[in-house]
């Protein structure tokens, strides 16, 4: 009996590992997209280009490991409707992101 919840026991554990490192390489691939977009709307002198970013669980991730000065450039995209944050297909309209 107790051999049978050691298996069960090592095998969750390899699966939480494996899910673990499988959202890992998704948040590195996310914070690289994030990056990229912000690059490209804060280069964009025209104001034209507009970003619509769905994942905001991600976001919350990726604003976590972010300098103040990154955080600010966000805010602004946000505040200038440059980037516009969707929830569950909801537009979140005011979005209060903490320091």
């Amino acid at each position: 009996m107790a051999t049978e919840y050691s298996a069960r026991a090592v095998k969750s554990y390899q699966v939480a590992m494996d899910v673990m490192d499988t959202l890992s390489d998704v948040l590195v691939d996310v914070s690289e997209i994030i990056s990229s977009v912000m690059a490209s709307l804060t280069r964009d002198k025209t104001g034209t280009r507009r970003f619509i970013y769905v994942e905001v669980a991600f976001l919350k991730m990726w604003w976590e490991d972010q300098s103040d000065s990154t955080r600010q450039a966000l805010v602004q995209l946000v505040n200038n409707g440059r980037l516009v944050l969707h929830h569950t297909n909801t537009r979140c309209s005011e979005i209060t992101l903490k320091r």
